[in-house]
């Protein structure tokens, strides 16, 4: 019967799913070429190359002996092993990109399971799904993304299993809410600001008519809570903090309101697009200065999801008024009046306080803002959720309200919010995709064989190679650990304090666009990732470069090299075999 039931509704649904299934592959799309933007992630990306066993070992005494967070150990270090399964950036997304998922069906279906209202769950969903942004800040999707991504599903079940026991009345229920909760806690401290949650959830469901019952959930949870503190407190007196993300600071409300307030509007839907002035530059700066067949791709991809989105929404929405008398009945039970307003302070409440914590932290006061060291942190993707079902909660009930054209309005003014959003989401992907390929391809050149084995070439100097591009910096060792995990005998030292009559003598390395110059007073490699044919530049050495015929270039793994000769008269063009370094 059941199967019967589900052909039934995949056929009834089908041209919706086939929509929604098509604009679902065209927003992860950026998602998926976003690649690394950060320094964080390329020194865990350079670790997860030791294999899993050698990263797991080497997050659990980060967190155990520099955060202070041996609590996490049981699923943080292989959570976060999960951002970089696959050497290729292709591979690896795959992952982070299913959990940022998971979190968001899962917080439709909690939504559902609150409301019993299909409409209001599907279009959270959608917000939650549309309305996220990719920025050059360190927060999903761009990084950190499975170390707390599993930590947001396993709260989203416990509140589910919470909402279990408040419908049933099951004690199993409420332990298993009570033992998920501690568990989640254990894996990031400030979860424990998420205990309010559950009280006011009760008073949504059941109002202040039970007060025995309600003491015994207040005290329940809030037993969790106390347990969870001092075991924390505990191991961090063992294992004391050298971390400033968990390091209390001042307590004056002018240190603190300034980073509760922009990690507030960081989490609001189309703040980045209309309000973010360093955003706004660096989109102007790097995508909108010039006009390719991918930026126009990219705009139309962006318009086809709004242009789907809205078919999806007047869908929905003609739905929800088709079934008007249900909905009301079910609002009735849950939204008006005073519970109305305690949802939406209930929401308004967790678009700011999961952030207390790091707004108490030495590392974040004043050091949150515009213009400063972060203008999102992890726990934005937190506040995300709270925004979202907030945005949608409020649109939701307006909508319901209006006539067919106040509805075409506001669906009308979402998609256009969409596709700015989406049109960002892109252009920035691609960008954080390019400073990748550019530390990809540098690498690759430590993996050719003619490099990789430590003849005719011992040690390499480079500036261009440690240039930062966007917020993408690496460190003074980054390539000579990426060599010995590869089990390379050259790495990539930084020259910059190097005196000039040194360089004369030593291999010198210059990056320009995709090539890449190995050079010394007497010779130039040229590593190219395409074939040449005939002419093109060569930098000869940080002040000259000279425009000249290519010779026949030498297949060696990802790139062809080509070999010259520096001369009186120029370059020349030489056997690679005769290239002394």
């Amino acid at each position: 019967m059941s199967q019967w039931n589900g052909k039934r509704w995949f056929r009834q649904y089908r041209w919706w799913l086939l929509v929604f299934g098509i604009m679902l592959a065209l927003v992860i799309i950026p998602w998926w070429t976003q690649g690394i933007m950060c320094n964080d992630q390329v020194q865990r990306r350079a670790l997860s190359m030791g294999g899993p066993l050698y990263f797991i070992r080497e997050i659990i005494d980060m967190q155990v002996h520099s955060k202070g967070r041996a609590l996490s150990s049981w699923l943080v270090p292989a959570a976060m092993y999960l951002d970089f399964v696959g050497k290729s950036q292709v591979a690896f997304r795959v992952i982070p990109i299913l959990t940022i998922l998971l979190d968001m069906c899962l917080f439709g279906w909690l939504t559902y399971k609150w409301f019993a209202n299909k409409t209001l769950s599907v279009f959270c969903f959608l917000c939650m799904l549309v309305f996220l942004p990719i920025t050059w800040e360190p927060t999903v999707p761009q990084t950190f993304i499975n170390e707390y991504n599993f930590s947001v599903a396993l709260l989203i079940l416990s509140l589910a299993w919470y909402q279990n026991y408040l419908k049933s009345g099951k004690i199993r229920w409420m332990v298993a809410a009570l033992a998920a909760f501690f568990a989640v806690c254990t894996t990031y401290e400030l979860f424990v600001t998420y205990t309010p949650l559950f009280l006011l959830i009760y008073l949504i469901q059941k109002g202040f008519s039970r007060s025995k019952e309600l003491i015994i959930n207040v005290i329940a949870f809030g037993v969790v809570a106390v347990l969870f503190l001092l075991l924390y407190k505990g191991v961090n007196t063992l294992f004391p903090s050298e971390y400033q993300g968990n390091t209390f600071g001042s307590l004056s409300p002018k240190v603190i309101l300034p980073v509760l307030f922009w990690l507030f509007v960081s989490a609001i839907p189309g703040y980045w697009l209309l309000f973010n002035k360093t955003t706004q530059y660096l989109f102007s700066s790097k995508v909108l200065t010039s006009v390719s067949p991918l930026h126009i791709g990219n705009v139309v991809c962006a318009i086809l999801i709004a242009l789907l989105l809205a078919i999806l929404l007047f869908g929905l929405f003609r739905h929800a008024k088709h079934q008007m008398s249900e909905t009301r009945q079910n609002q009735t039970k849950g939204v008006l009046g005073w519970r109305n307003i305690l949802i939406v302070f209930t929401a308004l409440l967790y678009m700011v306080l999961p952030a207390l914590p790091l707004a108490l932290s030495t590392m974040y006061q004043g050091n949150v803002g515009p213009g400063k060291g972060f203008e999102a942190v992890p726990v934005t993707y937190f506040l995300y959720f709270a925004s979202c079902f907030l945005v949608s909660f409020l649109v939701y009930g307006i909508v319901k309200r209006l006539n067919r054209i106040g509805t075409r309005v506001v669906i009308s003014a979402l998609c256009v919010l969409v596709l700015g959003i989406q049109v960002m989401n892109a252009g920035i992907a691609n960008v954080q995709l390019d400073d990748y390929k550019h530390l990809e391809n540098i690498e690759a050149l430590l993996d050719t064989n003619y490099i990789s084995d430590g003849e005719p070439i011992r040690t390499i100097y480079s500036t261009d190679a440690f240039i930062k591009r966007s917020v993408l910096f690496i460190d003074d060792g980054h390539y000579i650990n990426y060599a010995f995990n590869q089990g390379n005998a050259v790495g990539i030292h930084n020259y910059e304090k190097m005196p000039n009559e040194m360089l004369d003598s030593e291999a010198v390395l210059y990056v320009d666009d995709y090539k890449l110059f190995l050079t010394n007073k007497n010779y130039v490699l040229v590593f190219s990732p395409v074939y040449i044919n005939g002419s093109d530049y060569v930098i000869c050495d940080r002040n000259t470069a000279q425009y000249t015929e290519y010779g026949q270039g030498v297949k060696d793994n990802n790139f062809w090299i080509y070999a010259f000769e520096k001369g009186d008269s120029g370059l020349t063009v030489t056997d690679i075999n005769t290239v002394d370094f």
